[in-house]
């Protein structure tokens, strides 16, 4: 993920933390055309509100989705990386982020 995907990231989730009380954090897929799509999950692993889709190349103050994904909405076989972004890890086992990554990711991270 580059500085440009990463700072995108912490300012969605630092937004979702304050506007979302049901999510304990948010899942991200960044696709190899650099756009990133993003959802905040609950403590189930179930989704907790709408996914967002993010170009983190903009044109002056605009923010388009590239037109790859404008085609075909990022697809699951452009994922590059995979991560979930937890709001509170210290509350949760090892064991219960490893359970929640699985089951929102439905074992099709790449690199599994």
């Amino acid at each position: 993920m580059n500085e440009k995907q990463q700072n995108t990231v912490e300012k969605f989730a630092a937004h979702i933390k304050h506007t979302n009380p049901k999510a304990i954090g948010v899942a991200y897929l960044v696709l190899g055309c650099g756009c990133v799509q993003s959802g905040p999950f609950d403590e189930n692993g179930d989704q907790a509100g709408p996914i967002e889709h993010f170009l983190t190349q903009s044109d002056g103050d605009s923010i388009k989705i590239c037109p790859e994904c404008m085609k075909d909405g990022g697809p699951p076989e452009r994922v590059t990386e995979s991560l979930l972004l937890f709001f509170d890890p210290e509350s949760l086992t090892n064991n219960q982020r490893e359970w929640l990554c699985n089951k929102i990711f439905s074992e099709t991270r790449p690199g599994s």
